[in-house]
């Protein structure tokens, strides 16, 4: 009778520490920081800031040049230029979310390969253009998180924008000579990008990240202007960004 009772006080003793010990362990576990997406709260705000790299644009025109009859063809090269913007998210769920994103790119231009007719008979070569082309953009986004929150957090997203266009064609080069256009259009148009990303927290309401961004324009007559009439193919470029988020 003696050690059934020391027996049963035994198993009491020791239910009671798996109690304890349970208990503590799920406090432990509830006092970690968790760097979810849910801790982290379902808006963000950003900015962002980079480089594009453009691709070349087809460019058909003509006109006059100082009095002087003319038309062209070829592809117009840009150099690589500045971006910056900020952005405003929501968080659906851990897994899909939508950004806009709006900002400026800024872009010089660099020559035309090509062929020029003149009164003197048609020019086949590069000829280097003075000029800059400005864009502002906005894009709502649709972003894909495949793995959920965590502190490294990959992306993929893509979505419609608008974009608002403006040129300035000084001069190009003929020869030794700068031949002065002094043209200036603008223009307003539709949009698609494409965007690969990755986040890294920094607190649980602060991150850090880089971003690939595919940019599809569709320009039509950028380069029109001060006696040019002009026509051009969809502009596309690269953009390459580091982007800073808050999330609320």
């Amino acid at each position: 009778m003696r050690k059934h009772r020391t027996s049963t006080k035994v198993f009491q003793h020791l239910v009671l520490a798996t109690l304890l010990a349970t208990n503590n362990s799920g406090f432990a576990w509830s006092v970690e920081p968790d760097y979810s997406v849910k801790e982290i709260g379902s808006f963000r705000i950003g900015i962002f800031a980079g480089a594009f790299l453009p691709n070349q644009l087809d460019w058909n025109g003509q006109g006059t040049i100082t009095g002087l009859p003319f038309s062209a063809q070829g592809k117009i090269t840009l150099h690589n230029g500045p971006i910056a913007g900020a952005l405003i998210g929501y968080s659906i769920n851990d897994y899909i979310g939508a950004d806009l994103n709006v900002g400026s790119i800024s872009s010089d231009l660099e020559k035309l390969d090509g062929i020029m007719s003149l009164p003197s008979g048609a020019i086949s070569g590069s000829f280097s253009l003075a000029g800059n082309l400005r864009t502002i953009f906005g894009f709502l986004n649709v972003i894909v998180t495949p793995f959920g929150g965590g502190r490294f957090s990959p992306y993929v997203g893509a979505g419609p924008g608008v974009t608002f266009s403006r040129a300035k064609l000084r001069s190009v080069n003929l020869g030794l000579s700068a031949m002065p256009i002094n043209s200036k259009s603008s223009e307003a148009d539709f949009a698609i990008d494409a965007i690969l990303g990755i986040d890294f927290k920094l607190t649980p309401k602060l991150e850090l990240g880089a971003s690939y961004e595919y940019v599809w324009i569709n320009t039509r007559e950028l380069g029109s202007g001060a006696g040019i009439a002009a026509t051009t193919g969809g502009m596309s470029g690269h953009i390459l960004n580091a982007v800073l988020e808050y999330h609320f």
